[in-house]
């Protein structure tokens, strides 16, 4: 019983450590990866709109949206300088207090933001799903 347990613990560490390691965006898909350092710069300095995805790399759901995400900002991707794709890890202990900032309590968040040159403000909106 004790070996069945031991094995147990073993596998489930390994299955964690990997999950842990696993990115669902990387550099080579067509989104912006964005993190605590160019959050606000590249977004906030950007004349086109954003949709950001706030995710969680181990949320479930987030897993099973990924590809849906990847694929509009490959659509997207000659519209850049109307619209801008962009991910952000909540996970990554680097981001918990951009993410916090910004009021993400769910995975995933969806959020969009635009400029309005007519009033010099940004305007963001919160997608429900």
């Amino acid at each position: 019983m004790c070996l069945w347990l031991y094995n147990l613990v073993v596998l489930l560490g390994l299955l964690f450590g990997l999950a842990q390691s696993t990115r669902l965006y990387t550099e080579e898909d067509p989104v912006v990866i964005l993190s605590s350092d160019s959050l606000k710069q590249t977004v906030l300095n950007s004349s086109s709109a954003w949709l950001l995805q706030f995710y969680s790399s181990w949320c479930g759901h987030c897993i099973q949206y990924s590809p849906t995400w990847k694929a509009l900002a490959g659509d997207v991707k000659d519209w850049a300088q109307a619209i801008q794709i962009g991910v952000v890890d909540c996970a990554h202990e680097k981001n918990f207090d951009v993410c916090k900032e910004f009021g993400i309590h769910f995975y995933p968040t969806f959020r969009v933001y635009t400029f309005s040159n007519i009033s010099s403000y940004w305007r963001c909106t919160t997608v429900q799903l």
